[in-house]
């Protein structure tokens, strides 16, 4: 959905009250220029590295960063079909330098798959982290702590609202 459509959306009404609508709106069209930004210091970080991560694979090892899990979970968390997740996951072990994950057999229920970040993976998760950083940085700095805690409260909100879909 492009800004245009957001217009279309606070004009048609679709969110309820005036008020609401441009709100609303105009939060679509933040969320809309910051993944503009985003997507810029992804692009930079795949042309410095030589490796071109898609969104969804990064989003794979940014889950994977806080410990080895679930295939069926990590696809529920990102919301695609197993046999995209399977194709996800190969391409992460295997079309780069080094595999960034690795997958095996659950150690507690021998049915299920884990995933897991490589060595590689943790240090591609740091590079990545490190240029989206530095790419909205100058704007973080102007937020004070609260309000950054304030501001990861609510994405983290949208996030699991939105995993809900």
């Amino acid at each position: 959905m492009g800004i245009g459509a957001s217009v279309d959306m606070r004009q048609n009404g679709m969110y309820g009250t005036q008020a609401a609508n441009d709100v609303r709106c105009r939060l679509v069209d933040a969320m809309l220029q910051l993944a503009g930004r985003l997507s810029t210091a992804c692009k930079a970080v795949n042309a410095a590295e030589g490796a071109h991560l898609t969104p969804r694979e990064l989003r794979v090892l940014v889950f994977l960063w806080s410990g080895p899990c679930r295939v069926g979970a990590l696809r529920s968390l990102l919301g695609v079909h197993g046999s995209q997740m399977t194709r996800t996951l190969k391409r992460l072990k295997k079309d780069f330098q080094r595999p960034l994950v690795e997958c095996g057999i659950n150690g507690n229920d021998r049915r299920g798959r884990d995933a897991a970040l490589t060595n590689a993976g943790r240090l591609a998760v740091e590079r990545y982290r490190k240029a989206i950083l530095s790419s909205i940085s100058p704007v973080l700095s102007r937020f004070r702590n609260a309000d950054c805690k304030r501001l990861l409260e609510v994405v983290r909100h949208l996030e699991k609202a939105l995993s809900r879909q």
